[in-house]
Parts: structure tokens; C-alpha cells; sequence
């Protein structure tokens, strides 16, 4: 999917010069409470930019997955399972916005494409048993003061499933509202409008953000929400929160 040129040049938090060598790393935590088990999650990831506008991230994934009773599977009981999970390559474009520690960002701007790939374990819970890629692409308008308006649009399929995968495709648009103060901190709320392709259903997710940036280099952030999707490594559920922590280091602005 294409997407509009960024509007950045007076963004209060994001005044970073793009140097190639870069480097960001990140740790995501995410919880969510389904109907069938509730799982825990870390996400650690890095992100490395290697020229003007260019990011290349891996993000992979720990988890802990609690599956209640459900006789139908012949599960009588809690069963408790943690390790690897899948992970996730991508490849981001954005000439307009520099590779920070700024959270409020989010990584759907500009062009994306990415993969995952099934490195957890499906027969345990801790993962899809796909291989799935995807296109998406974001932009930033400024709308008054420190409010920005945050459009997107995202399209995923999977083109090879294991024995313990469906076939996954979809697509969704989203309209952002963030509000980013000049001392770094943000808050912002986005809905978003998904279209499950091989279901041809509807369904809607809510997902609000609150996080604080300091000096350019460290920052934090909590994303809660209703979602049918969090990222490219998690799967449908109810109620779902993650907690960000990004540090970025390298070559100085």
C-alpha cells in the first residue's frame, strides 16, 4: 500500500538527524485475557537504520500462555506452557521521519513490509505455525497545536501454513488522534476497521496510548486496548496491553 509523504518538520519531539549505523533496541511486554487462555509476552527487538529514511528491525518473542479447560480438546485442566515464540523481520521506509527512541511513533509510517516467520512452538500455544508477510504504509498530519492526526492502512496474508494454521488474511484502516506535548510526553487513541478476507467479517479494535520520551534516547509507553490484532506476532483476543521500553544509541544527532 502507498502512503503520503510525512509532515514532521515541526514536530516538537522528533527533531533527530537520520545517521546510518544507528541503532534501537526495545523491549515490548504485552498481556491478554481471551476466553480460551491468557498469555504473557516479552518482545524484545532491534532496529538499525541504514540510510536516510531506511530500518531494518527484528522482533522476536517469550511467552507464557495459560490455556483454561476446554473438554472439547480434551483439556480438563489449566496447562501451563512458556518459550519461543514467532518472530518478525521488517523493512521500513520513511524519508521524513529519523530512527529515534520516540514510542509515539508508531512503526506503520511510511512504507512497511515485513514477515513472520514461525519460530514458536504451535503444538504448545506459543505460535501460529504460519509464514505470513505484509504491506502497509502510515502518514502524520499536523491538525493544531500538538495534536496530529495518525492515518494508516495495513494488508497481511499468510502463504504457507503448517498442520496447525488457518489461512490468514486481512486488511485494516485506522484514523489516529495524539496529542504530543514539548516536553515529550504523549497520549493518543486510535480506532481501527478490520476485514478478515477468508471469513469476509467486519470487526472493529480500540487501542489507547500513553508514554513519555526523555532526551531523545529512552522513552516508555503503554498501549491498552479492545484489539483483534496487536502486532504482526499476536493473535485474536479480547482485552490486550502492552508496555514499551526503547532505547536508542550510535552515531550522535
Amino acid at each position: 500500500m502507498l502512503a503520503l509523504a510525512l509532515l514532521l518538520g515541526s514536530c516538537p519531539v522528533a527533531a533527530d538527524e537520520n545517521v546510518a549505523g544507528r541503532h534501537r533496541v526495545s523491549l515490548g511486554m504485552t498481556a491478554w485475557d481471551a476466553a480460551e487462555a491468557d498469555s504473557y509476552t516479552l518482545l524484545p527487538g532491534y532496529t538499525l537504520a541504514l540510510d536516510s529514511g531506511l530500518r531494518l528491525g527484528l522482533t522476536t518473542s517469550l511467552t507464557y500462555l495459560e490455556q483454561n479447560p476446554d473438554p472439547a480438546l480434551g483439556i480438563d485442566s489449566n496447562d501451563y506452557n512458556f518459550g519461543l515464540g514467532d518472530s518478525n523481520i521488517t523493512l521500513q521506509y520513511d524519508p521524513s521521519q529519523k530512527i529515534t527512541a520516540s514510542p509515539w511513533v508508531p512503526d506503520t509510517l511510511g512504507l512497511v513490509a515485513s514477515v513472520t516467520a514461525p519460530t514458536g512452538d504451535a503444538d504448545k500455544g506459543l505460535g501460529r505455525d504460519i509464514w505470513a508477510a505484509a504491506l502497509g504504509g502510515g502518514w502524520i498530519y499536523p491538525l493544531f497545536g500538538n495534536l496530529w492526526l495518525t492515518p494508516g492502512a495495513y494488508y497481511e496474508w499468510s502463504f504457507k501454513e503448517g498442520r496447525r494454521a488457518t489461512e490468514t488474511e486481512f486488511g485494516w484502516v485506522s484514523t489516529g488522534i495524539l496529542w504530543i506535548s514539548p516536553g515529550g510526553f504523549w497520549i493518543g487513541y486510535t480506532p481501527y476497521f478490520v476485514r478478515d478476507l477468508v471469513d469476509h467479517e467486519w470487526s472493529t479494535d480500540h487501542a489507547l496510548v500513553i508514554g513519555k520520551m526523555w532526551e531523545n534516547r529512552f522513552g516508555l509507553s503503554l498501549d491498552y486496548g479492545k484489539v483483534e490484532r496487536i502486532d504482526d506476532l499476536a493473535r485474536r483476543d479480547d482485552w490486550a496491553a502492552i508496555f514499551n521500553f526503547y532505547y536508542q544509541f550510535g552515531p550522535p544527532p
